[in-house]
């Protein structure tokens, strides 16, 4: 602009972070990324989710592992870093009997870890996905706010109420994901 050149910047790997264009150069980069046979793709930015059903845990077990490695091949064929260590493995279902059974998936010969809660796209999820536990963690970042704000309303330098309310409705909006259109008509009630 106006003959001004940017400092190049040397990127050991991926896009910079926080970088307007990453996730769209990302998306076109990985747009050929390898489908599965029996195993669906859920991709939001960079966050990949593998998915498969069936009725035996070793046949889930037998299709993400292949689909894991066929897509090792890709990172390798397209210069892209495989990071299972920061990988999780989840079972979905309502067969009680088989509540303790978990899945035993590797990667790169690197055993994934299990988690009965993991967190995708901001949702804690559970085996059942009674979503209890992301239920609970909202609660208790709620709280957290609404004890600030019971002591903001309690200090000596006293908040007006106009400022109290809006500091209130903000909170409670960001930590409940309450600030999208579809919402807009439970906006208006708080």
């Amino acid at each position: 602009m106006d003959e001004r050149k940017s400092r190049w910047r040397l990127q050991k790997n991926g896009l910079p972070q926080g970088s307007v264009l990453a996730l769209t150069l990302f998306n076109i980069y990985t747009n050929d990324q390898p489908e599965f046979d029996l195993t669906r793709r859920f991709i939001y930015a960079d966050d990949l989710c593998l998915a498969t059903q069936s009725t035996s845990f070793n046949a889930i077990e037998t299709r993400l592992t292949d689909a894991l490695s066929s897509l090792s091949n890709y990172y390798t064929e397209n210069s892209l870093n495989a990071n299972p260590s920061k990988t999780q493995v989840c079972a979905f279902h309502l067969n009680n009997h088989q509540a303790n059974t978990k899945l035993e998936i590797t990667w790169n010969d690197q055993p994934l870890k299990y988690d009965e809660h993991p967190v995708y796209l901001g949702v804690t999820v559970d085996s059942t996905l009674s979503f209890t536990q992301h239920a609970m963690n909202v609660k208790a970042k709620v709280t957290a706010r609404n004890s600030l704000l019971r002591k903001l309303a309690n200090s000596n330098w006293g908040a007006d109420p106009k400022t109290l309310r809006t500091t209130a409705v903000n909170a409670f909006k960001i930590k409940t994901g309450m600030f999208s259109k579809s919402n807009r008509q439970l906006n208006f009630k708080i």
